[in-house]
């Protein structure tokens, strides 16, 4: 979905532990719940034209497990910089996906993004603890949907 970036405002339970450059970012207690994800610094370009018709749309996130390439180099990094308390156990792999059902047939560009941080606050996938134990605070830059099969789309995160 071309003309569209916008960052998500994830708010949790506990202070995050937050890092400068070279790491930048939080990340978020291993105890930490989610309560809320909100779209902030959203830039459209012409929200209201249609970017979707079907009468469904899917979107899903994928959460990667230690078999993953960089999985073990994270792994050694979380060990020797997080206090104890944010450490993360192995997280399981798992997929979160959500079905919207598309009343009228069609989407905008601005409904499509609110259908997006729909997905983000309830689908599961932003409080699954895989992000070094706690919840994905980290890639929330909006880069892009893909589209994997018809009407089924990956969201596509940078930090």
């Amino acid at each position: 979905m071309n003309g569209v970036s916008f960052t998500l405002d994830v708010t949790t339970t506990m202070a995050p532990l937050v890092f400068d450059s070279p790491f930048g970012g939080r990340i978020e207690h291993k105890d930490a719940e989610l309560v809320d994800v909100k779209a902030k610094n959203i830039r459209m370009e012409n929200p209201n034209d249609v970017v979707y018709t079907g009468s469904t749309i899917e979107f899903f996130m994928y959460t990667p497990t230690k078999e993953e390439p960089d999985w073990q180099m994270i792994h050694e990094l979380t060990q020797m910089l997080l206090p104890s308390t944010f450490v993360y156990a192995e997280a399981e792999e798992a997929l979160f996906r959500k079905v919207f059902d598309v009343p009228n047939g069609r989407l905008t560009r601005a409904e499509m993004v609110e259908l997006i941080v729909d997905f983000e606050r309830t689908s599961g996938h932003r409080a699954h603890k895989s992000w070094f134990g706690g919840i994905d605070c980290k890639w929330v830059n909006f880069e892009g949907i893909i589209e994997m099969f018809e009407g089924v789309y990956c969201i596509k995160y940078g930090c």
